[in-house]
């Protein structure tokens, strides 16, 4: 798995995932188009607050292979739980 985590996390999860492909990228501060083309194949999205924008249908539908979104913290007003439970991956 390819995982994209926020980088506020780093310092909990550094290591801890072997065998898979984890990365970090700052999700509040990069602009959203800029976030797409840097997680563009990951299969899970581990995130803070996402920026000043919503994770929107359009940014989801252009992360094809993303198969998790992960919310850490509270609050999930930056995600559109439509298209995730359209797409089978709303779980509140």
């Amino acid at each position: 798995m390819r995982i994209a985590i926020d980088e506020r996390y780093r310092s909990a999860v550094e290591g801890r995932f072997s065998g898979h492909d984890v990365f970090f990228v700052r999700t509040e501060t990069t602009p959203s188009d800029t976030l797409i083309a840097q997680i563009q194949d990951a299969d899970i999205l581990w995130s803070g607050r996402s920026g000043p924008y919503v994770l929107s249908r359009a940014m989801i539908e252009r992360l094809p292979k993303l198969q998790l979104l992960v919310k850490g913290g509270s609050g999930a007003d930056h995600f559109d739980w439509t298209r995730s439970a359209i797409t089978g991956s709303c779980s509140r």
